[in-house]
């Protein structure tokens, strides 16, 4: 059976909608990011705060993670409870800047800037670190709710303890992170059933897509989890542009239900120091940004990484270059 020019025209635009209207609802574009607290960011008042919130707004953004809101010595809101040598009202001032904005906020538990240091302890040293990490936490948990807990725009924690793809492989090593993962999940949600819980994970070209996708579902099914965010690796470039999509595929076609919901981060930078240095970085190519954003349309939600370093106009030209990409 031929068909002229016209009804092929004609089938394949019907095809077009049809594929279209299948589809899952998924977010278009970027609608949120993290926001990563440090010294500097002591000294931003809250019309600072209220003026960087509302460019995000402007680009469609609904959602904050707030990486940490404490990181030995430093504590990034005020508690008279709680033994940091330094303290700064930052928590303060964002949440006071972004009341009425509609934004879901997720506030960052403790960092521990020796995490990785510590992770490659023998088990029984490695059982003890996690029992100290998840005291830690359940302080600064307490500290929060005291604090905070009546913001009905602080939906959710975000654990800060970042999970890798080469750390966990040997099965007793799993259970002990898994072990501490769902211990304080439980923990932080028997205090405050009310809020979900993220964690974040990363991968490279090291582990094969299918290890790193059975690694991270053992590691974060039936723990009560809510969301696991996978960074992109696009900062560093592991796993390579050509190959990342083998690893979203694996994800997205492993995880199950009681499994959590799996949240894409773009990164939005391009490390420019070598191995062994300082870290030093530079805002992402916008061709190459973009082509991260659609490379990661299979997943519910992307996340930036992050806004006020790389995509704030006021980081420059290569910042305002991304903002609008992202306008767009």
């Amino acid at each position: 059976m031929k068909f002229t020019m016209k009804y092929k025209i004609v089938f394949f635009a019907m095809m077009a909608v049809l594929l279209a209207n299948n589809r899952p609802a998924y977010a278009e574009g970027v609608s949120g990011t993290f926001i990563q607290l440090n010294r500097a960011a002591a000294d931003r008042t809250v019309e600072q705060w209220k003026f960087m919130l509302s460019r995000m707004k402007a680009i469609g953004f609904d959602t904050l993670i707030i990486q940490w809101t404490a990181e030995s010595p430093v504590l990034y809101f005020k508690d008279d409870d709680l033994h940091f040598q330094e303290q700064y009202a930052v928590i303060e001032r964002l949440l006071e800047a972004a009341r009425g904005m509609c934004f879901s906020i997720f506030l960052g538990l403790q960092n521990d800037p020796a995490f990785w240091k510590e992770i490659t302890a023998r088990d029984k040293a490695l059982r003890d670190y996690f029992l100290v990490r998840q005291a830690q936490n359940e302080r600064l948990q307490a500290a929060l709710l005291k604090a905070f807990g009546k913001r009905a725009d602080w939906v959710g924690y975000y654990i800060p303890d970042e999970i890798d793809d080469l750390s966990w492989r040997d099965p007793e090593r799993q259970k002990i992170l898994k072990d501490y993962l769902r211990l304080t999940i439980q923990s932080l949600r028997d205090n405050d059933p009310g809020r979900s819980l993220a964690i974040s994970a990363f991968f490279r070209a090291r582990t094969a897509p299918a290890v790193v996708a059975r690694t991270l579902n053992a590691l974060t099914t039936n723990i009560g989890l809510d969301y696991l965010l996978l960074q992109d690796g696009a900062g560093n470039g592991d796993p390579p542009e050509d190959i990342r999509g083998l690893y979203y595929h694996a994800m997205l076609n492993i995880g199950k239900p009681p499994a959590p919901e799996l949240w894409v981060v773009i990164e939005a930078f391009r490390q420019t120091s070598g191995e062994g240095k300082p870290f030093t970085s530079q805002p992402a190519p916008a061709d190459a940004f973009a082509s991260q954003i659609q490379a990661a349309s299979g997943f519910k939600r992307r996340i930036l990484f992050a806004f006020p370093e790389y995509v704030d106009p006021a980081c420059g030209p290569a910042g305002k270059a991304l903002y609008e990409s992202l306008k767009q």
